[in-house]
């Protein structure tokens, strides 16, 4: 009986190290599953094809969620976005995108720099080298840089930052001539994310894009959605 019992505190023992040890692991290997998920998932859109007039939107998870074709019904539309991508993943790949000379590129970005307490002023410098990128590589194109949206859950810690943010993105997208597009206020209630336009607190639900949708529309060259083919 001793011995049973020894061995099931062993047991219980070992696997309460398990969780702690896979827990601590998540915990510090946060910013590697990012990079990970960055390369993994640009492996496979450089194989992709972005065409010269064609109009590419860039991001995080809320960019990558958004199924652009089947709600503008275009396929001059390329989605670029990346779950948990920071300023930097994106700075690192917006040379390929430019290249291709899109006659748009919209970005949204932001959210998880500020999640991994990246100072703003990182933000802003990342950001300012992703559209020096775009106008070296093509000077052509035209660049939006989309604002952050509110959010909600346990994600409502971030809301402070997330405005001051925003204020100092439509600040720097004045200095640097660069259109500035204000989604915060369709999605915002009571200082919050409007639950009715949310999963989870953070990523959109077809409402939510329906309302994305209706705001980006208005920026988009219509000759562009009339391509179907």
């Amino acid at each position: 009986m001793k011995k049973m019992l020894f061995i099931s505190v062993i047991i219980n023992l070992v696997l309460v190290l398990f969780i702690f040890g896979k827990r601590r692991h998540h915990s510090k290997g946060t910013l590697e599953y990012a990079n990970h998920l960055n390369d993994e998932k640009n492996t496979l859109l450089q194989h992709l094809s972005i065409h010269k007039g064609d109009v590419v939107f860039i991001g995080n998870s809320i960019t990558e969620r958004f199924p652009l074709n089947e709600m503008f019904g275009s396929i001059r539309l390329k989605n670029r976005g990346i779950a948990n991508n920071q300023t930097r993943h994106v700075l690192d790949r917006i040379g390929a995108v430019a290249r291709s000379q899109p006659e748009q590129i919209f970005i949204e970005i932001g959210l998880n720099d500020l999640a991994q307490k990246i100072p703003q002023n990182q933000i802003l410098t990342n950001l300012k080298a992703i559209i020096d990128t775009i106008k070296y590589n093509s000077p052509v194109t035209l660049i939006y840089i989309e604002s952050i949206l509110p959010t909600n859950g346990p994600n409502k810690y971030l809301m402070p930052a997330i405005v001051h943010l925003n204020g100092a993105l439509k600040s720097f997208c004045r200095h640097n001539r660069t259109v500035f597009i204000d989604m915060f206020k369709a999605f915002e209630v009571e200082h919050h994310m409007n639950n009715t336009l949310t999963t989870d607190g953070t990523h959109l639900n077809y409402d939510g894009y329906l309302q994305y949708k209706h705001i980006l529309e208005k920026y988009l060259d219509s000759d562009i959605l009339a391509l179907k083919s």
